[in-house]
């Protein structure tokens, strides 16, 4: 779910567009905090619409500017499919069958040139 998507401050997102991100982490079932910005070196800036650990879940934020915030429920099937979210699983000790609650807000915005 996108919300506060047209704060009116800057460029909107597009395609190719690099943005920076800050995020929380949850255990959807139990609001226990796993991550959040500036821990254990996950990444922050991302490229709309290039491969990430994501996968293509931020190409939700195309039309968003600034501030925005982004909430995603990611299903325990999503880290079976991602490769980098296997990783983010087992570095956490998540179990298989973790719901993942994420928060992002667009900190900044690169346009696409």
């Amino acid at each position: 779910m996108l919300i506060n998507p047209n704060s009116g401050i800057g460029p909107s997102i597009v395609k190719g567009s690099k943005v920076k991100l800050a995020y929380q982490i949850k255990n959807a079932k139990t609001g226990a905090f796993i991550d959040e910005t500036g821990k254990n070196n996950l990444p922050t800036d991302f490229e709309i619409g290039k491969p990430n650990i994501f996968g293509e879940l931020l190409t939700t934020l195309v039309g968003a500017n600034k501030g925005a915030k982004l909430q995603l429920t990611l299903p325990p099937e999503f880290g079976v499919q991602n490769p980098a979210a296997r990783e983010f699983a087992k570095a956490h000790n998540l179990a298989s069958d973790t719901i993942l609650s994420i928060e992002f807000t667009v900190v900044d915005i690169v346009p696409a040139r």
